[in-house]
C-alpha cells in the first residue's frame, strides 16, 4: 500500500505540463536580450507618441499645403478677376456695335468707342495670356473636379467671346451683343463658389461666401446700371427691360443684405462709403425713381443727354469703386491666409521641434530608465538563479533523504512486523513458562513435602541407626563375653582332655567330650571372632551409614531448605512471569503502537519522497524558468 502511493504520488509529481514545457522551448528561442526588450516596450510609446506627432505634423502640413493650394487657386481667380475687370471695361463699349449707335451718337464717336472697345480686347487678351502662363504652373490633379470644370468651362466660353468679337462686328442688337460677354462672367465668377471646396477652414469659407456674395451684389448693380442707361437711350424701354431692372435690383438689396451679415466690418464699412456718399446717394435715388414706383405704370426715363451723362458717369463710377471693393476682399482672404500659412509654419515648426526633443528626452529616458531595470532585473535574476540552484541542490538531497527514509521505514515497518509475531511468540513462550513456572512451583511444593516427609523419616532411620549402633556395642560387648566364654572353654577343654589323658581310658569319654566341646570352643570362637569381626564391620558399615544418614539427614535439610529457596524463587519466577507476561503484552501494544507508527511514517515518507520528488520537477521548472529568465535578461 505504501509503494502504491508512493507511485501515485510519484506519477503526479511527473506530470510535467505539455504547455509549460512548450511555454519552456518556446522561451528557449528568445534571442532578444531584456534590455533590448525593455528599449522596444520603451520606444512603442514613444512611437505612439512619434505617430500622434507624425499624425498631427501631416496635419499641419496637410492644412498648410490646403492653404498653398488655395492660395495658387486664389491667385489664379485674381488673374481671372483682372480679365473679368478688363471683360467690363470692354462691356461698356459695345453699344457702340448696335445698329442704332451711329445714329444715336454720331460715326466718330462710335469709331473712338469701338477703337476703345478694341484696346480693352487687347488688354483683356494679354490678362488672359497672363493667367494661361500661370495656370500651366499649377497641378490640377490636387484640385476639386468643380473647379477644373469651372476653369474649362471658362476656356469655351472665352473662345466663344474671341469669336463673338468678330461676329459682333457686323452690328447686332443688345442682347446679343451682351450675352456672350454676360455668360463668360458668370463662368468666372463660379471659380469663387467653387473654391469653397478647396478649404476647410470656416473663417475662410465666410470669406469667400461673402466674397461670392459681393461679386453676385456687383454684378446686380451693374445689369441694373446698364438697363437703366439703355433704358435712357432707346425711345421706349420694353416691359421685360422693367422687369428685368427691377429683380436686378431687388436681388442686390437682398444679396447684400446677406453680404453684410457675413462680410467683416472693415470690407461693409469701405462699401457702404461709397453707396453712402453724395454720389452714391444719387445714384440710388435714381435707381429707387426707376423701380418703385406705382401698381402698373412704367417709368419715363429722360430723354436729354444731360441726365443720361450724368447718370451714366456717376452710375458707372460708383460701380468701378464697389469693384475695389472686390480687390480688397481678394486683398483681405489673402492676408488672412498668408497668417494661416504662417502659423501653420510655426505651429509645423513647433510640433517638429517639441517631437524632436520629446524623441530625444524619451531616448535619453529609456536609455537612463532601461539601464537601471536592467541592472535591478539582473541583480534580482542572478539572485533568484542562486536561489533556484540552492533549492534544487536542496531538493535533490530533500529527495535523496525522503529516498532513504522511506526505505528505511519500510525496512523498520517490516522489522517491526517481525518484531511484532516474536513478541506474539515470547508471548506464547512467556505464557508457557508461567504455566510451567506454576506447575514446576506445585510440583516443588509437592517434592517439598515429600522431601519433608523423606527427612523426618531419615531422621527416624537415623534415631534407629543409633539405636542398632548402641545395640551392635552391646552385642559386641556379648561377643567380646562369648568369646571369653569360648576362650574358657577352650581352656577347661584342654584341660578337661589333660585330665582325660591322665585319667586314660576312664578319661576316653570324656576326652571326646572335651574334644567336642574344645571343638565346639574353637568354633565359638571362631564364630564369636567371626561374628564379633561382623559385628565391627556392621558397626564401621552402621557408623558409616550413621554418618551417610548424618550427611543425608543434613543433604535431606539442605536440599529442604533449597527446595523451600526454589519454590520461593520458582513463586518469585512465576510472579516475574506474570510481570513478564503483562509488560510483554505492553510491548506487543507498543510495537503494535510503534508499527502502526512506523506504518505512519512509512506513509509520511513515501509521501515526503513524493512531494520531495515534486519540488525536484519544480525546482527543474524554476531552473528552466530561471535560465529563460536570463535569456531574456542576458539574451541567447
Amino acid at each position: 500500500m505504501i509503494n502504491q502511493k508512493k507511485a501515485n504520488k510519484s506519477n503526479k509529481a511527473n506530470s510535467y505540463p505539455k504547455k509549460m514545457k512548450e511555454h519552456h522551448e518556446t522561451m528557449k528561442k528568445t534571442t532578444i536580450s531584456l534590455k533590448s526588450k525593455l528599449t522596444i516596450l520603451s520606444v512603442i510609446p514613444l512611437l505612439c507618441a512619434l505617430g500622434f506627432a507624425v499624425r498631427l505634423t501631416t496635419e499641419r502640413i496637410a492644412d498648410l499645403n490646403e492653404f498653398k493650394s488655395f492660395v495658387r487657386v486664389m491667385t489664379l481667380a485674381g488673374h481671372l478677376s483682372e480679365v473679368n475687370q478688363l471683360t467690363g471695361k470692354e462691356m461698356s463699349k459695345i453699344w457702340s456695335y448696335t445698329p442704332t449707335s451711329v445714329d444715336e451718337v454720331g460715326i466718330d464717336v462710335v469709331s473712338n468707342v469701338r477703337k476703345s472697345h478694341e484696346e480693352a480686347g487687347v488688354a483683356m487678351d494679354k490678362a488672359w495670356t497672363k493667367m494661361q502662363a500661370y495656370r500651366n504652373t499649377l497641378d490640377f490633379s490636387n484640385f476639386d473636379e468643380g473647379l477644373i470644370g469651372v476653369i474649362e468651362n471658362t476656356d469655351r466660353n472665352y473662345a466663344a467671346l474671341k469669336k463673338h468679337r468678330i461676329a459682333m462686328k457686323e452690328t447686332m442688337h443688345w442682347n446679343f451683343l451682351i450675352a456672350p460677354y454676360n455668360k463668360f462672367q458668370e463662368s468666372v465668377q463660379a471659380i469663387y463658389p467653387a473654391m469653397l471646396k478647396e478649404t476647410s477652414d470656416k473663417d475662410l469659407n465666410l470669406m469667400l461666401t461673402a466674397y461670392n456674395l459681393y461679386l453676385d451684389y456687383h454684378y446686380s448693380c451693374v445689369q441694373y446700371v446698364g438697363l437703366i442707361i439703355w433704358g435712357h437711350q432707346i425711345p421706349k424701354m420694353p416691359p421685360s427691360g422693367y422687369v428685368k431692372l427691377e429683380a436686378f435690383y431687388k436681388q442686390s438689396v437682398t444679396l447684400f443684405k446677406h453680404f453684410r451679415r457675413l462680410a467683416t466690418s472693415k470690407i461693409v464699412a469701405e462699401v457702404e462709403s461709397y453707396l453712402n456718399d453724395s454720389r452714391g446717394q444719387w445714384v440710388q435715388k435714381q435707381v429707387e425713381e426707376i423701380t418703385v414706383g406705382d401698381f402698373g405704370e412704367y417709368h419715363v426715363f429722360d430723354r436729354s443727354g444731360d441726365m443720361e451723362k450724368e447718370f451714366k458717369e456717376k452710375a458707372e463710377s460708383r460701380n468701378r469703386d464697389l469693384g475695389k471693393v472686390m480687390t480688397s476682399m481678394r486683398n483681405e482672404i489673402f492676408d488672412y491666409t498668408n497668417d494661416r500659412i504662417n502659423q501653420l509654419t510655426f505651429k509645423r515648426n513647433i510640433t517638429v521641434c517639441i517631437t524632436l526633443l520629446l524623441i530625444g528626452f524619451s531616448l535619453s529616458f529609456t536609455f537612463v530608465f532601461g539601464s537601471r531595470i536592467t541592472k535591478t532585473i539582473i541583480q534580482i535574476t542572478e539572485g533568484i538563479a542562486t536561489g533556484t540552484s540552492q533549492v534544487f541542490t536542496a531538493a535533490s538531497q530533500i529527495s535523496e533523504a525522503s529516498d532513504s527514509l522511506a526505505h528505511t521505514s519500510r525496512v523498520h515497518a517490516a522489522g517491526f512486523e517481525k518484531t511484532n509475531a516474536l513478541v506474539a511468540q515470547i508471548k506464547e513462550m512467556t505464557q508457557a513458562t508461567a504455566d510451567n513456572a506454576r506447575r514446576a512451583s506445585k510440583m516443588i511444593e509437592g517434592t517439598s513435602a515429600i522431601i519433608s516427609d523423606s527427612a523426618e523419616t531419615m531422621s527416624k532411620m537415623s534415631d534407629s541407626m543409633t539405636q542398632i549402633a548402641d545395640n551392635s556395642v552391646e552385642t559386641q560387648k556379648i561377643m567380646v563375653t562369648i568369646n571369653d566364654i569360648a576362650f574358657q572353654t577352650n581352656i577347661l577343654s584342654l584341660n578337661a582332655a589333660v585330665e582325660a589323658a591322665r585319667a586314660g581310658e576312664a578319661g576316653a569319654g570324656f576326652a571326646v567330650v572335651a574334644d567336642e566341646v574344645r571343638s565346639l570352643a574353637r568354633k565359638s570362637a571362631t564364630a564369636s571372632d567371626n561374628t564379633s569381626r561382623l559385628m565391627k564391620e556392621s558397626s564401621a558399615s552402621i557408623n558409616n551409614g550413621m554418618n551417610c544418614m548424618g550427611r543425608a539427614s543434613e543433604a535431606f535439610k539442605r536440599f529442604e531448605e533449597s527446595a523451600k529457596e526454589i519454590f520461593e524463587h520458582v513463586s518469585e519466577i512465576d510472579a516475574a512471569n506474570e510481570k513478564q507476561a503483562l509488560a510483554i503484552k505492553k510491548v506487543g501494544q507498543a510495537a503494535s503502537s510503534m508499527d502502526k507508527a512506523t506504518q505512519s511514517n512509512a506513509e509520511n515518507a513515501a509521501d515526503c519522497a513524493a512531494s520531495a520528488a515534486t519540488l525536484h520537477h519544480e525546482a527543474e521548472q524554476l531552473d528552466g524558468f530561471v535560465q529563460n529568465l536570463k535569456n531574456i535578461v542576458y539574451g541567447s
